[in-house]
Protein backbone atom coordinates (compact mmCIF):
# COMPACT_ATOMS: atom_id res chain seq x y z
CA UNK A 1 0.00 0.00 0.00
CA UNK A 2 1.19 3.53 -0.59
CA UNK A 3 0.25 7.09 0.14
CA UNK A 4 -1.47 9.09 -2.59
CA UNK A 5 -2.89 12.57 -2.99
CA UNK A 6 -5.48 11.58 -5.56
CA UNK A 7 -7.22 8.50 -6.86
CA UNK A 8 -7.61 8.85 -10.67
CA UNK A 9 -11.41 8.75 -10.78
CA UNK A 10 -13.27 9.04 -14.08
CA UNK A 11 -16.99 9.81 -14.15
CA UNK A 12 -19.20 6.91 -15.35
CA UNK A 13 -16.39 4.39 -14.80
CA UNK A 14 -17.27 1.07 -13.20
CA UNK A 15 -16.03 0.22 -9.74
CA UNK A 16 -16.26 -3.19 -8.10
CA UNK A 17 -16.94 -3.63 -4.40
CA UNK A 18 -17.00 -6.55 -2.00
CA UNK A 19 -17.79 -6.79 1.70
CA UNK A 20 -14.68 -7.62 3.72
CA UNK A 21 -16.84 -9.41 6.31
CA UNK A 22 -18.98 -11.36 3.81
CA UNK A 23 -16.71 -12.29 0.91
CA UNK A 24 -19.58 -13.51 -1.29
CA UNK A 25 -21.32 -10.11 -1.14
CA UNK A 26 -20.06 -8.36 -4.27
CA UNK A 27 -21.45 -5.63 -6.48
CA UNK A 28 -20.78 -3.38 -9.44
CA UNK A 29 -21.31 0.33 -9.20
CA UNK A 30 -20.48 3.49 -11.15
CA UNK A 31 -18.51 6.54 -10.10
CA UNK A 32 -20.74 9.60 -10.48
CA UNK A 33 -18.54 12.23 -8.88
CA UNK A 34 -16.47 13.05 -5.82
CA UNK A 35 -14.27 15.47 -3.94
CA UNK A 36 -10.62 14.52 -3.70
CA UNK A 37 -9.64 13.82 -0.14
CA UNK A 38 -13.25 13.78 1.03
CA UNK A 39 -15.74 11.45 -0.69
CA UNK A 40 -16.66 9.48 -3.82
CA UNK A 41 -20.23 9.61 -5.15
CA UNK A 42 -21.49 6.21 -6.33
CA UNK A 43 -24.58 4.49 -7.56
CA UNK A 44 -25.85 2.54 -4.56
CA UNK A 45 -23.91 -0.77 -4.60
CA UNK A 46 -26.22 -3.67 -3.74
CA UNK A 47 -25.59 -7.39 -3.64
CA UNK A 48 -28.29 -9.27 -5.52
CA UNK A 49 -29.24 -12.49 -3.72
CA UNK A 50 -31.65 -13.37 -6.53
CA UNK A 51 -33.89 -11.60 -9.05
CA UNK A 52 -36.22 -10.33 -6.29
CA UNK A 53 -33.97 -9.86 -3.28
CA UNK A 54 -30.99 -7.54 -2.91
CA UNK A 55 -29.12 -6.22 0.13
CA UNK A 56 -26.87 -3.15 0.52
CA UNK A 57 -23.14 -3.62 1.02
CA UNK A 58 -22.14 -2.58 4.52
CA UNK A 59 -19.05 -2.38 6.72
CA UNK A 60 -15.55 -2.31 5.29
CA UNK A 61 -15.59 -2.58 1.48
CA UNK A 62 -12.77 -3.92 -0.67
CA UNK A 63 -12.86 -1.79 -3.82
CA UNK A 64 -11.25 -2.33 -7.21
CA UNK A 65 -11.17 0.22 -9.98
CA UNK A 66 -9.70 -0.13 -13.50
CA UNK A 67 -7.91 2.87 -15.03
CA UNK A 68 -5.55 2.98 -18.04
CA UNK A 69 -4.32 -0.59 -17.73
CA UNK A 70 -3.97 -0.60 -13.93
CA UNK A 71 -6.21 -1.89 -11.17
CA UNK A 72 -6.47 0.32 -8.09
CA UNK A 73 -7.34 -1.62 -4.92
CA UNK A 74 -8.38 0.14 -1.72
CA UNK A 75 -10.63 -0.18 1.31
CA UNK A 76 -13.42 2.21 2.21
CA UNK A 77 -16.85 2.49 3.85
CA UNK A 78 -20.19 3.98 2.89
CA UNK A 79 -20.47 7.33 4.66
CA UNK A 80 -24.05 8.22 3.81
CA UNK A 81 -27.03 6.97 1.83
CA UNK A 82 -28.36 9.98 -0.11
CA UNK A 83 -31.46 8.21 -1.41
CA UNK A 84 -32.50 7.94 -5.06
CA UNK A 85 -29.89 5.19 -5.54
CA UNK A 86 -26.91 7.38 -4.55
CA UNK A 87 -24.35 6.94 -1.76
CA UNK A 88 -21.27 8.77 -0.51
CA UNK A 89 -18.23 6.56 0.04
CA UNK A 90 -15.25 7.62 2.13
CA UNK A 91 -12.32 8.80 0.02
CA UNK A 92 -9.37 6.40 0.45
CA UNK A 93 -6.05 7.70 1.74
CA UNK A 94 -4.09 4.68 0.52
CA UNK A 95 -4.34 2.30 -2.42
CA UNK A 96 -2.48 -0.50 -4.17
CA UNK A 97 -1.79 -0.49 -7.92
CA UNK A 98 -1.64 -3.70 -9.90
CA UNK A 99 -0.60 -3.97 -13.54
CA UNK A 100 -2.95 -6.26 -15.44
CA UNK A 101 -2.83 -8.13 -18.72
CA UNK A 102 -4.56 -6.29 -21.50
CA UNK A 103 -6.77 -9.30 -22.12
CA UNK A 104 -7.22 -11.46 -19.03
CA UNK A 105 -8.68 -14.84 -20.05
CA UNK A 106 -11.75 -16.15 -18.19
CA UNK A 107 -12.55 -19.85 -18.56
CA UNK A 108 -16.23 -20.46 -19.17
CA UNK A 109 -18.67 -22.96 -20.68
CA UNK A 110 -21.29 -20.95 -22.57
CA UNK A 111 -23.70 -22.07 -25.28
CA UNK A 112 -23.15 -19.80 -28.28
CA UNK A 113 -24.73 -19.15 -31.65
CA UNK A 114 -22.18 -18.60 -34.42
CA UNK A 115 -23.08 -16.87 -37.68
CA UNK A 116 -20.37 -17.22 -40.34
CA UNK A 117 -20.31 -14.48 -42.97
CA UNK A 118 -22.13 -15.67 -46.08
CA UNK A 119 -23.97 -18.49 -44.30
CA UNK A 120 -27.75 -18.43 -43.80
CA UNK A 121 -28.09 -20.46 -40.63
CA UNK A 122 -26.53 -20.21 -37.18
CA UNK A 123 -24.24 -22.92 -35.85
CA UNK A 124 -24.31 -24.19 -32.30
CA UNK A 125 -21.00 -23.71 -30.48
CA UNK A 126 -19.50 -23.63 -27.00
CA UNK A 127 -17.40 -20.72 -25.80
CA UNK A 128 -14.61 -22.14 -23.62
CA UNK A 129 -12.80 -18.94 -22.68
CA UNK A 130 -13.41 -15.24 -23.11
CA UNK A 131 -11.51 -11.99 -22.63
CA UNK A 132 -12.07 -8.33 -23.43
CA UNK A 133 -10.39 -8.88 -26.79
CA UNK A 134 -11.81 -12.18 -28.00
CA UNK A 135 -12.84 -15.71 -27.22
CA UNK A 136 -12.26 -19.36 -28.05
CA UNK A 137 -15.18 -21.48 -29.12
CA UNK A 138 -15.68 -25.05 -30.26
CA UNK A 139 -18.10 -26.26 -32.94
CA UNK A 140 -19.02 -29.95 -33.15
CA UNK A 141 -18.30 -30.15 -36.88
CA UNK A 142 -15.41 -29.72 -39.32
CA UNK A 143 -16.04 -26.26 -40.74
CA UNK A 144 -14.80 -24.97 -44.12
CA UNK A 145 -13.48 -21.70 -42.69
CA UNK A 146 -10.33 -19.66 -43.30
CA UNK A 147 -8.30 -17.30 -41.14
CA UNK A 148 -9.37 -13.65 -41.07
CA UNK A 149 -12.88 -14.40 -42.26
CA UNK A 150 -15.73 -12.65 -40.46
CA UNK A 151 -18.53 -13.84 -38.23
CA UNK A 152 -20.81 -12.74 -35.43
CA UNK A 153 -21.87 -14.45 -32.24
CA UNK A 154 -24.69 -14.40 -29.71
CA UNK A 155 -24.51 -15.68 -26.13
CA UNK A 156 -25.59 -14.97 -22.56
CA UNK A 157 -22.77 -14.27 -20.11
CA UNK A 158 -22.77 -15.91 -16.67
CA UNK A 159 -23.86 -12.57 -15.16
CA UNK A 160 -26.97 -12.72 -17.41
CA UNK A 161 -25.86 -9.98 -19.80
CA UNK A 162 -27.04 -10.83 -23.31
CA UNK A 163 -24.55 -10.42 -26.15
CA UNK A 164 -26.13 -9.99 -29.59
CA UNK A 165 -24.71 -9.07 -32.98
CA UNK A 166 -21.11 -9.14 -31.78
CA UNK A 167 -18.82 -8.93 -34.80
CA UNK A 168 -15.57 -10.89 -34.78
CA UNK A 169 -12.72 -12.03 -36.99
CA UNK A 170 -11.45 -15.62 -37.02
CA UNK A 171 -7.79 -15.50 -36.04
CA UNK A 172 -6.99 -19.14 -35.26
CA UNK A 173 -8.43 -22.45 -36.45
CA UNK A 174 -7.75 -25.91 -35.04
CA UNK A 175 -9.36 -29.01 -36.54
CA UNK A 176 -9.75 -32.31 -34.70
CA UNK A 177 -10.52 -35.00 -37.25
CA UNK A 178 -10.80 -37.60 -34.48
CA UNK A 179 -13.42 -35.64 -32.50
CA UNK A 180 -14.81 -33.98 -35.64
CA UNK A 181 -14.66 -30.53 -34.06
CA UNK A 182 -13.39 -27.10 -35.05
CA UNK A 183 -11.87 -24.77 -32.48
CA UNK A 184 -11.92 -21.10 -33.41
CA UNK A 185 -10.03 -18.22 -31.85
CA UNK A 186 -11.99 -15.02 -32.41
CA UNK A 187 -10.96 -11.38 -32.17
CA UNK A 188 -13.83 -9.09 -31.20
CA UNK A 189 -14.54 -6.11 -33.45
CA UNK A 190 -17.68 -4.47 -32.05
CA UNK A 191 -20.12 -2.82 -31.63
CA UNK A 192 -18.96 -0.91 -28.60
CA UNK A 193 -22.01 -1.51 -26.42
CA UNK A 194 -21.55 -5.28 -26.68
CA UNK A 195 -17.81 -5.02 -26.01
CA UNK A 196 -18.59 -2.97 -22.89
CA UNK A 197 -20.71 -5.81 -21.50
CA UNK A 198 -17.91 -8.31 -22.04
CA UNK A 199 -15.37 -5.91 -20.53
CA UNK A 200 -17.53 -5.47 -17.43
CA UNK A 201 -17.93 -9.24 -16.97
CA UNK A 202 -14.22 -9.97 -17.45
CA UNK A 203 -13.12 -7.26 -15.05
CA UNK A 204 -15.57 -8.43 -12.40
CA UNK A 205 -14.20 -11.97 -12.69
CA UNK A 206 -10.60 -10.76 -12.67
CA UNK A 207 -11.00 -8.50 -9.66
CA UNK A 208 -12.93 -10.95 -7.52
CA UNK A 209 -11.61 -14.27 -8.85
CA UNK A 210 -15.12 -15.46 -9.77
Amino acid sequence: MKKTDKVPLVIESEIFLASEESKTHKARSRILGGRHGDFILLEDPVYRVNERLSVPLEGTLVCSYFHEGDVYHFRSRIRKDLGDGLVLMEYPTRFQVEKVRKHHRIFVDIETRLYLDGAKDALGATTTDISEGGCCLVVAALLPVVRNSGCRIELILPDNQQITGLRAKIRNITFSTLKKTTQLGLQFLGPGDQLAKISSFCRFCMFFKV
